[in-house]
């Protein structure tokens, strides 16, 4: 059991004042472990901005640092923190709406009893009202982000996956060390299919990046020629905006287009 000493417990109502510490907390309960990039993505913040909060709760001992291969993975510290964090989270007027996405985490007798008493500490020292408890739990909410989503400005989830799935088969990229690599065959692929290969040659930003999918685990096409593409889609009507949000619907036309691009979903 993660046990909050008396200096930790003065800070937990500010590192729960923050939306953005609060949306890659939740994401942490929601997920057994993510990257820097997605939690960014989650909290709709920089990853400048990400850094600064995830050291803040490092320091907290809130959360801690792993490396699988070339990725490196954040995590809560325990289980039964998380059980602390989601009470306490409760009780932040800011993070009620997201507690009903935080599955539940058992925990024994002893732990939970301990845990009663330092949150009952904690929210007199913070001195945050406790809102009343939801009647049921909400569904999860990346639900509708797992078949298509913007990541910051290139297509994700499963259709960003199989569309980058279908570039490496096709020969129109290949795996560089952190990168893609866009062949000669690839370029004039692209440029067939309509997207302005030349303009996002030439911005000054990564051109092809691989960016690890944080629903399917995997690495789909980002940078200027992600963003390129996603441009394309969009514009063309293949997949529209749901709810002005990260969620995209892919529409009866982009239906249609998904055999001339290779795309095969499952």
């Amino acid at each position: 059991m993660h046990n909050l000493n008396t200096a930790e417990i003065s800070k937990v109502g500010a590192l729960l004042a923050d939306s953005a510490r609060t949306a890659i907390i939740v994401a942490l309960c929601e997920e057994t472990a993510l990257p820097a990039g997605e939690l960014a993505e989650r909290a709709s913040i920089s990853p400048s901005t990400t850094s600064i909060h995830l050291a803040k709760l490092m320091d907290a001992g809130w959360i801690s640092l792993e490396q699988h291969g070339r990725h490196h993975y954040y995590r809560l510290a325990s289980p039964q923190l998380k059980q602390l964090l989601k009470q306490a989270m409760s009780a932040a007027p800011h993070a009620s709406l997201h507690i009903a996405q935080i599955e539940q985490t058992p925990v024994s007798a002893q732990d939970t009893m301990q845990t009663q008493r330092t949150l009952a500490d904690t929210q007199q020292t913070a001195q945050i009202p406790q809102p009343p408890a939801s009647p049921q739990r909400a569904q999860h909410p990346h639900d509708s982000l797992r078949l298509a989503r913007t990541c910051y400005d290139h297509l994700a989830g499963k259709l960003g996956v199989a569309l980058t799935d279908a570039l490496l088969k096709q020969g129109a990229l290949e795996i560089a060390e952190k990168d893609f690599k866009l062949t000669a065959k690839g370029s004039i692929l692209l440029q067939n299919l309509g997207v302005d290969v030349i303009t996002a040659s030439k911005q000054r930003r990564a051109f092809a990046h691989r960016c690890l999918d944080w629903t399917e685990r995997h690495d789909h096409l980002g940078g200027a020629l992600g963003a390129a593409i996603c441009a394309k889609w969009l514009e063309q009507g293949w997949v529209q905006r749901q709810d002005n949000g990260r969620a995209l619907l892919i529409t009866s036309t982009g239906e249609a287009q998904l055999p001339t691009w290779g795309i095969t979903m499952a």
